[in-house]
């Protein structure tokens, strides 16, 4: 998965002018499933994810479903 969002952003013209800067194209991977790693390509869940509003504007608007 990591390596095929990698591939979209290549084909949109992502670029980067310098590390940490803003880029035209930032796709980030959050979660995904139930799954926690660390390495050197990819940590998930992504560390910065609760101090980032474009997370957690969407999840506070999803509805859960209890049955």
């Amino acid at each position: 998965l990591l390596r095929y969002v990698l591939r979209v952003e290549k084909k949109f013209g992502r670029k980067r002018l310098f590390k940490d800067g803003p880029r035209t194209l930032d796709i980030d991977l959050i979660f995904y499933e139930n799954i926690t790693m660390q390495s050197r390509e990819l940590t998930l869940p992504h560390p910065a994810w609760m101090q980032r509003a474009s997370v957690l504007i969407p999840l506070s608007m999803m509805k859960t479903k209890v049955r």
